[in-house]
């Protein structure tokens, strides 16, 4: 069983990694992971051990709960960080090779005293959306189901995502997934424009001195790595 006290504080209080003073926002709707009770508790362990910080080293963290494969020097490409990264890249004025996107996510994506910040809309990490691990193997009744989950968490993080961005104004907010566009757009609350970009959509608009845009999520069928290289470039027009 988990440890449910320790899971209530993480759940409560982690929101991803990097820093809040970051240019760049990146935000999903939930981390991968989680595929069995062994690794979720060594998560919540190492986040314990390390002081219960609302955001992690990205690059720390994973080495220290068994994935030191995504920051070794030939480091493994994440599916999804690879595809974001080329957004940042492409924004700040290069094509990005397989070798430059293999450089950033090794050694600053997520890091502590560079310019990403990557937050998670729902708190526990999990394989994909059919799994839920969690009701069986704890005793809390917002983690019942998934559906109660979502319902339980969803509206308080997005108020506190709005309060981090009102605080620390990022330039850049980028969202990824268009299944959860109204999480996003509540998040945001301000007027988005919708625009195709190939076969995908994605939406912008601007509050502030902050740019939000939604984009589809770097897994979505038939994306292509062109497509985060555009959303670069149009992140520069928009400014």
């Amino acid at each position: 069983m988990l440890n449910d006290q320790l899971l209530t504080e993480f759940a409560d209080t982690f929101y991803g990694y990097g820093n809040f003073q970051a240019n760049y926002w990146l935000v999903g709707m939930e981390e991968g992971g989680g595929n069995s009770v062994e690794e979720i508790n060594l998560r919540l362990q190492t986040w314990e051990r390390g002081g219960k910080r609302a955001l992690e080293d990205l690059a720390d963290f994973h080495q220290q709960i068994g994935m030191p494969e995504y920051f070794r020097t030939k480091a493994k490409l994440q599916t999804t960080w690879n595809k974001l990264i080329r957004i940042i890249l492409s924004h700040q004025g290069f094509t990005p090779t397989t070798d430059d996107v293999r450089a950033y996510q090794r050694d600053k994506l997520g890091r502590t005293e560079y310019e990403t910040c990557l937050l998670e809309l729902l708190p526990l990490p999990s394989p994909s959306t059919s799994d839920w691990l969690y009701g069986a193997q704890s005793g809390l009744s917002q983690l019942n189901t998934r559906e109660v989950y979502r319902n339980h968490f969803a509206p308080k993080r997005v108020k506190a995502i709005q309060d981090q961005i009102r605080f620390n104004q990022p330039r850049y907010v980028i969202f990824y997934g268009a299944n959860y566009l109204e999480w996003w757009q509540a998040i945001t609350n301000t007027t988005l424009i919708e625009e195709q970009l190939g076969k995908h959509r994605y939406w912008k608009g601007i509050d502030g001195g902050t740019i939000f845009m939604i984009v589809a999520h770097p897994s979505a069928i038939g994306i292509t790595n062109s497509y985060f290289h555009e959303v670069g470039q149009i992140l520069k027009e928009v400014e």
